[in-house]
Protein backbone atom coordinates (compact mmCIF):
# COMPACT_ATOMS: atom_id res chain seq x y z
CA UNK A 1 0.00 0.00 0.00
CA UNK A 2 1.44 3.79 -0.92
CA UNK A 3 2.35 6.17 1.63
CA UNK A 4 -0.68 8.53 2.63
CA UNK A 5 0.25 12.38 2.64
CA UNK A 6 -1.48 14.60 4.93
CA UNK A 7 -1.65 18.42 4.21
CA UNK A 8 -3.77 21.30 5.54
CA UNK A 9 -5.27 23.56 2.97
CA UNK A 10 -7.23 26.91 2.61
CA UNK A 11 -9.95 27.50 0.44
CA UNK A 12 -12.10 30.71 0.86
CA UNK A 13 -10.30 31.52 4.45
CA UNK A 14 -11.27 27.60 5.31
CA UNK A 15 -8.84 25.09 6.80
CA UNK A 16 -9.63 21.83 4.81
CA UNK A 17 -7.50 18.57 5.89
CA UNK A 18 -6.57 16.20 2.57
CA UNK A 19 -5.20 13.11 2.58
CA UNK A 20 -4.14 11.19 -0.40
CA UNK A 21 -1.23 9.14 -2.01
CA UNK A 22 -0.75 11.64 -3.89
CA UNK A 23 2.41 14.08 -3.25
CA UNK A 24 1.74 17.38 -0.74
CA UNK A 25 2.93 19.78 -3.54
CA UNK A 26 0.20 18.28 -5.95
CA UNK A 27 -2.63 18.15 -3.45
CA UNK A 28 -1.83 22.05 -2.75
CA UNK A 29 -1.89 22.96 -5.99
CA UNK A 30 -4.86 21.67 -6.86
CA UNK A 31 -6.25 23.22 -3.88
CA UNK A 32 -4.80 26.38 -4.92
CA UNK A 33 -6.89 26.22 -8.36
CA UNK A 34 -9.70 25.35 -6.76
CA UNK A 35 -9.41 28.57 -4.35
CA UNK A 36 -8.38 30.69 -7.24
CA UNK A 37 -11.95 29.57 -9.09
CA UNK A 38 -13.75 30.09 -6.21
CA UNK A 39 -12.27 33.42 -5.60
CA UNK A 40 -13.02 34.51 -9.12
CA UNK A 41 -16.75 33.29 -8.86
CA UNK A 42 -17.07 35.22 -5.49
CA UNK A 43 -15.47 38.46 -7.38
CA UNK A 44 -17.99 37.90 -10.07
CA UNK A 45 -20.64 38.14 -7.92
CA UNK A 46 -20.35 38.79 -3.85
CA UNK A 47 -23.95 38.23 -3.07
CA UNK A 48 -23.61 34.24 -3.81
CA UNK A 49 -23.77 32.14 -0.92
CA UNK A 50 -20.28 30.28 -0.51
CA UNK A 51 -21.97 27.14 -1.02
CA UNK A 52 -23.48 28.34 -4.31
CA UNK A 53 -20.10 29.53 -5.14
CA UNK A 54 -19.19 26.11 -4.87
CA UNK A 55 -21.50 24.43 -6.94
CA UNK A 56 -21.17 26.89 -9.56
CA UNK A 57 -17.04 26.69 -9.22
CA UNK A 58 -17.54 22.67 -9.84
CA UNK A 59 -19.70 23.08 -12.53
CA UNK A 60 -16.92 25.52 -14.15
CA UNK A 61 -14.09 22.66 -13.37
CA UNK A 62 -16.24 19.94 -14.35
CA UNK A 63 -17.03 21.84 -17.64
CA UNK A 64 -13.34 22.39 -18.14
CA UNK A 65 -12.84 18.63 -17.22
CA UNK A 66 -14.85 17.40 -20.22
CA UNK A 67 -13.47 19.72 -22.98
CA UNK A 68 -10.30 18.28 -21.80
CA UNK A 69 -11.51 14.91 -22.32
CA UNK A 70 -12.93 15.40 -25.37
CA UNK A 71 -10.02 17.11 -26.86
CA UNK A 72 -7.85 14.32 -25.69
CA UNK A 73 -10.51 12.10 -27.33
CA UNK A 74 -10.01 14.02 -30.93
CA UNK A 75 -5.89 13.49 -30.65
CA UNK A 76 -6.14 10.36 -29.73
CA UNK A 77 -8.56 9.48 -32.64
CA UNK A 78 -5.92 11.39 -34.81
CA UNK A 79 -3.00 10.07 -33.72
CA UNK A 80 -3.65 6.46 -34.45
CA UNK A 81 -5.75 7.28 -37.87
CA UNK A 82 -3.71 5.85 -40.78
CA UNK A 83 -3.25 9.30 -42.19
CA UNK A 84 -1.33 10.20 -39.25
CA UNK A 85 1.29 7.18 -39.24
CA UNK A 86 1.35 7.69 -43.30
CA UNK A 87 1.78 11.52 -42.81
CA UNK A 88 4.37 10.80 -40.08
CA UNK A 89 6.55 8.46 -42.04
Amino acid sequence: MAQKNKVTVKIMDRDYTLVSEDSREYMQRVANYVDDKMREMFESNKKLSTSMIGVLTALNIADELVKVKLEKEELEKRINSPQYELKSA
